[in-house]
């Protein structure tokens, strides 16, 4: 719970004023505290109506505060302030369009989000910036992602995803929509650099619980639960570096994995799915392998699969990474003929699994299942 008094020197936001957490936004200085009464507050009826945070500016939920967007705001808080903390507060009911997110929209750096819950908003419930941390906080319910950590301009360094519950995100199933779009997860991560992702419960999302896609690097991803999820509870993809120790693994793919069996295909839809994804030296890193160790996976659907395409690399109608290029070749445009056909791009422009290490895992399954 949070604060059931305002603590000194913050500004009182009143529910029965609609619009009064933005506006008061807008007129204070920068490194203002905020702290929300108790009942349901409402931004202005504009689609685009959204609180503008300041530099440092700290928002605290008393109990049973709840910022709603009526499902007819796009955004809770947005712009590219710096250092924002959001606490003890609920953030539902927004309707941010495909591909983008409700709190954090812009993706601003070092914001922190704590005890907080956001459910049962469109699109993503939050996004992330540099060197965020979410923590003891709740992603519920929301359209296509719990989190979307993509930053349009720049990589996401330092991200900390700590005591997290992130539970039954993709309600619209985006997977459907767009076949094989890539587009969900309870988390998605793309060119994260620097990842601690510990003691989270991800389960009974629709679709893949925990996504990293396309060039992340130094993930960290131990203690965690991942159970009941429809597809494969972890995806590290197109990717490098990285221990994945100590998770607890059960029940997970058997909606998507079974799904893909009745097609006919008999590619093994894995529940830790590695996919050219590896270790790489000359990127840095906390480690330079991939080592997967100590887990427990139980009664899930197939196990952990590592997967290559040769047709995975820069500049191949194969590559569905958005036009992306590998971390070890910075011009994309250097991965063509004649030069690509010759070392070293012909190695450094294609994304490889190599240098994984998997070890002292356990493994049940129940013959009943």
């Amino acid at each position: 719970a949070g604060p059931a008094k305002a603590p000194a020197g913050a500004v009182t936001v009143d529910p029965a004023v609609v619009g009064d957490l933005a506006a008061k936004t807008k007129s204070s200085p920068p490194h203002t505290t905020f702290w929300l009464r108790p009942g349901k507050h409402r931004l202005e009826a504009d689609r685009y109506a959204q609180v503008i945070p300041k530099e440092g500016d700290r928002y605290l939920g008393a109990p049973g505060a709840v910022l709603d967007g009526g499902k007819k705001n796009q955004y809770a808080f947005g712009g590219r302030a710096r250092d924002v903390a959001i606490r003890y507060l609920t953030v539902q009911r927004f309707v941010a369009p495909p591909d983008e997110g409700v709190v954090n929209h812009d993706s601003a750096d070092g914001w922190v989000i704590e005890h907080a819950t956001i459910q049962l908003n469109s699109g993503a419930g939050l996004m992330a910036g540099a060197h965020q941390k979410v923590r003891s906080s709740c992603l519920r319910e929301n359209g296509q992602y719990g989190m979307n950590a993509y930053k349009a301009n720049g990589r996401i360094r330092g991200l900390v995803v700590e005591g997290n519950e992130i539970v039954g995100n993709n309600t619209g199933d985006w997977e459907r929509r767009r076949e094989g779009c890539g587009c969900t997860g309870g988390i998605k991560f793309w060119a994260v650099n620097g990842a601690d992702i510990r003691g989270n419960w991800v389960h009974d999302n629709r679709g893949t619980g925990l996504w990293a896609d396309t060039n992340n690097n130094d993930f960290r991803i131990d203690n965690n639960v991942l159970e009941d999820n429809d597809g494969a509870a972890l995806i590290y993809e197109t990717s490098y570096n990285a221990v994945i120790r100590k998770n607890t693994i059960r029940r997970n793919n058997w909606v998507e994995g079974r799904r893909e069996a009745k097609k006919g295909d008999s590619f093994p839809y894995a529940t830790v799915y590695l996919s050219e994804s590896g270790g790489e030296p000359r990127i840095p890193a906390r480690t330079d392998k991939i080592e997967v160790d100590g887990n427990v996976l139980e009664n899930n659907w197939s196990g952990i699969t590592l997967w290559e395409n040769a047709d995975r690399f820069c500049n191949s109608p194969a590559n569905t990474s958005s036009g992306d290029c590998t971390l070890l070749v910075k011009k994309t445009n250097r991965c063509a003929k004649p030069a690509i056909v010759t070392a070293p791009l012909y190695a450094d422009c294609r994304w490889k699994t190599q240098r994984v290490d998997i070890h002292d895992n356990r493994f049940v399954l129940d013959k009943a299942v």
